[in-house]
């Protein structure tokens, strides 16, 4: 994980007389991170920022990311799927006194991380990160607009829906180190039928970023299985929303609009079986809790 100057004052933008409450920006520069892996690291810190008292600014413009790929760009990616917390705008982070955190605070900071203690509904630690980001983390209001709109076509007044995400391109081909093992697609179908047997869940939702997983679920669930994302990148080779594969910030944000949009559906299904990822942290505390759900333990990438 890799910061540029995260508590500093954006470049290329007017000096400002300072005052009000103390900001915390947060940026990082990181072209093969998902919206979701941000979503991870932004919560833990403004969680560092808030119970200092002071307000954190998730800044993803100024900063060298799969959205700006190190160009300038008009708006901050962020605020195309999540609100800032209340009370600070970027005319209030530069009236904002300066803020700075030395490294060994950085380094301190936890963050929602999908583990065992973490990945059970019900857990402590689950349900502390998910009243927190309800309390302080909204999903943009078009956004989550949007989501509900696909919803009601995709789901229609079908509620017993199995959720399913499962990691593949970039994520089981470089194995990245001490990142949770990816269940195998087999395993995963062969799991959703029987929890669709035991609970009388009547379709699947799935939320992939791969083609080939896709192709699997068809084959397996037909006309059962719910599907939102439509553009799936051709991936060969690096970093999924860095390779060739995706060819511009444009294109980024589309997959990743469009992946928000599962990540949120996901959220909305009655029980959840997934592989251990960002989105799945990102579901899990976006949801208002999973009758049932099992989220795969099987340790980390050597």
């Amino acid at each position: 994980m890799r910061f540029h100057n995260p508590f500093v004052q954006p470049p290329n933008l007017p000096k400002a007389k300072r005052h009000g409450p103390p900001v915390l920006i947060i940026r990082r520069n990181d072209r093969g991170a998902g919206i979701f892996a941000h979503f991870a690291v932004n919560v833990g810190l403004m969680r560092l920022a808030i119970d200092h008292g002071i307000v954190p600014y998730v800044d993803m413009r100024f900063a060298d990311n799969a959205f700006t790929r190190g160009l300038p760009i008009p708006f901050n990616p962020w605020e195309c799927f999540f609100d800032q917390v209340p009370g600070c705008d970027l005319d209030g982070l530069l009236r904002a006194k300066a803020v700075h955190l030395v490294s060994e605070e950085l380094k301190s900071f936890r963050w929602p991380k999908c583990d065992p203690n973490f990945a059970k509904e019900g857990s402590p630690e689950l349900l502390d990160w998910r009243q927190f980001v309800h309390e302080h983390l909204h999903v943009n209001r078009d956004m989550a607009a949007f989501a509900e709109e696909r919803r009601k076509t995709l789901f229609g007044a079908e509620d017993n829906v199995l959720g399913c995400l499962i990691r593949g391109t970039d994520y089981t081909r470089m194995k990245p180190k001490w990142h949770p093992v990816q269940p195998d697609p087999e395993t995963v179908i062969r799991d959703a039928k029987a929890i669709c047997a035991e609970r009388k869940l009547n379709r699947v939702f799935l939320a992939t970023e791969d083609a080939a997983v896709v192709e699997l679920f068809r084959r397996a669930f037909g006309d059962s299985l719910i599907l939102n994302q439509t553009e799936l990148p051709k991936y060969k080779s690096g970093y999924l929303m860095s390779s060739g594969a995706i060819s511009d910030g444009e294109q980024v944000m589309r997959i990743s609009r469009q992946y928000m949009t599962s990540i949120l559906l996901l959220a909305r299904c009655r029980c959840l079986l997934a592989g251990c990822a960002s989105g799945t942290i990102g579901a899990m505390l976006l949801s208002d809790g999973y009758e049932w759900s099992r989220v795969y333990d099987l340790g980390t990438y050597p």
